[in-house]
C-alpha cells in the first residue's frame, strides 16, 4: 500500500496510516495483480491531505481542493462505486473552505463524473432492454432484471440488505479482510488485528479539525455514514451483478471491499481527547507493529 510515503501530509495520524497499510490482507493484495492497492492508497492520500488541511489553522484553498477531488476521481477509476464517499466533500464546514460554493461545485463535478461512469450503462442496458451481469455468479444473474425487481419489491430488497450487512459486519467475518490471504487461506488473529488497527486510531492523537465544535461533530458524523453508504453500494452491485434475481442473499460482495473505508471511516470514529506522551505513543505503537508482524508466524 501506498500509505507512507505521502505520510508527512498529517499533522496527527501518521501511525494510524501505517496501521491500515499493514493490515495483512493490504500487504497481500498491494503484493498481487488486483485493483485494491490502487483504490486504498489513492483514496487515503485523498482524505489525508484533506484532514491535515483540516486540522490547520488555515483554510482549503481551492487549489487544494481540485487536488483532493482529483485524487479521489483517480482513486475510484477501478471501482467507481466508492464514488459514495465523495459525500464527505460535499459537506466540509464552510468556515474551513476559502470558496465553499466554488469548492462544493467542484466536489460535485467529480461525485457526478464517478456516478456517470457506472449509471449511464446501467441505463443503457435498461432502456435497450440488454441482459448483463457477471456470469461468475450464473445463468440467471440478470443486472437488468434485478434492477426491475429492487424497484419493484424495495422493502424486500431492503429486509435482504440489512440482513446481508449484519453478518458482513459481524466479529466472525473480521480475519476475512484482516488476515485473508486467498488461495493461502485465512491466517490467525484476524481479529487482534483489527483490535489493534482500533487501538492506534485511539492512542494517534490528538486528532481536532480546526473548527467549532459542533461542525466537527456533524463532519465526523458524516464521514462514517458516508462509508457505511458507500459499503451498501457496493453491495448492491453486486446484487445486481453477480447475485441471480430475486434471491435472498448477496453474492460476490467480499469482505475485502471494507479496506478502502477504513482509513476515512475509522478516523472520524475513534479519536482521542486527552494528550499522550510522544514515547507512550511511540512505545505502544512499536509494540503493535511487532504484534503485526508476528501474525505471519
Amino acid at each position: 500500500m501506498a500509505g507512507l510515503p505521502f505520510a508527512d501530509i498529517f499533522r496527527m495520524g501518521k501511525m494510524f496510516c501505517a496501521a491500515i497499510a499493514l493490515i495483512p490482507t493490504n500487504i497481500f493484495l498491494t503484493s498481487n495483480y488486483a485493483y485494491d492497492w490502487w483504490v486504498t492508497s489513492w483514496l487515503c492520500l485523498a482524505f489525508a491531505k484533506l484532514y491535515g488541511i483540516m486540522e490547520s489553522d488555515e483554510k482549503i484553498s481551492t487549489f487544494d481542493f481540485v487536488k483532493i477531488v482529483g485524487i479521489a476521481f483517480l482513486s475510484i477509476l477501478p471501482k467507481a462505486i466508492y464514488v459514495v464517499v465523495f459525500i464527505p466533500f460535499l459537506l466540509i464546514p464552510s468556515e474551513k473552505i476559502e470558496k465553499a460554493v466554488k469548492s462544493r461545485l467542484i466536489a460535485l463535478a467529480g461525485m457526478s463524473a464517478g456516478l456517470c461512469t457506472f449509471v449511464l450503462p446501467i441505463l443503457y442496458n435498461v432502456s435497450a432492454n440488454v441482459s448483463a451481469g457477471d456470469m461468475r455468479g450464473g445463468s440467471d444473474v440478470n443486472s437488468t432484471a434485478q434492477l426491475i425487481y429492487i424497484f419493484s419489491h424495495p422493502v424486500r430488497y431492503i429486509e435482504v440488505l440489512f440482513r446481508f450487512l449484519w453478518q458482513y459486519f459481524s466479529i466472525d467475518l473480521i480475519p476475512s479482510y484482516t488476515t485473508h490471504m486467498s488461495y493461502y487461506g485465512i491466517g490467525r488473529f484476524g481479529v487482534a488485528v483489527m483490535i489493534i488497527v482500533i487501538v492506534i486510531a485511539i492512542i494517534d492523537n490528538e486528532r481536532k479539525f480546526a473548527c467549532t465544535v459542533k461542525s466537527a461533530i456533524v463532519y465526523r458524523s458524516v464521514t462514517c455514514v458516508s462509508c457505511l453508504l458507500t459499503v451498501m453500494a457496493v453491495a448492491t452491485a453486486l446484487y445486481l451483478d453477480f447475485t441471480a434475481v430475486g434471491s435472498d442473499t448477496i453474492l460476490g460482495c467480499q469482505s475485502r471491499y471494507l479496506i478502502p473505508v477504513l482509513f476515512p471511516g475509522l478516523y472520524c470514529l475513534f479519536y482521542n481527547k486527552l494528550s499522550i506522551g510522544e514515547k507512550i505513543k511511540n512505545c505502544i505503537f512499536a509494540l503493535a507493529i511487532m504484534s503485526l508482524s508476528c501474525i505471519y508466524i
